[in-house]
């Protein structure tokens, strides 16, 4: 859905999903994704707003870390 939401954002690339550094705390598996580029408010709020819709609802915690001092 990401890939979809970001299509035809040519400055604005897309790694993982893939697993953090310390990849289980406290029991629970922990994944990133990385999203770099220039992205407007729009854009961002649009990013938030999906990732929160999709995980409404499940057994899953996410949080969104924008221009992050440490990638751990």
């Amino acid at each position: 859905l990401l890939n979809d939401l970001l299509n035809g954002h040519a400055n604005i690339s897309m790694m993982g999903p893939g697993p953090c550094l310390i990849s289980k705390l406290k029991n629970w598996y922990r994944q990133q994704i990385i999203l770099k580029g220039d992205f407007d408010q729009d854009l961002a709020l649009k990013v938030k707003e999906l990732v929160y819709s999709e995980v409404r609802g499940k057994n899953l915690r996410v949080s969104i870390d924008v221009n992050p001092a440490s990638m751990v």
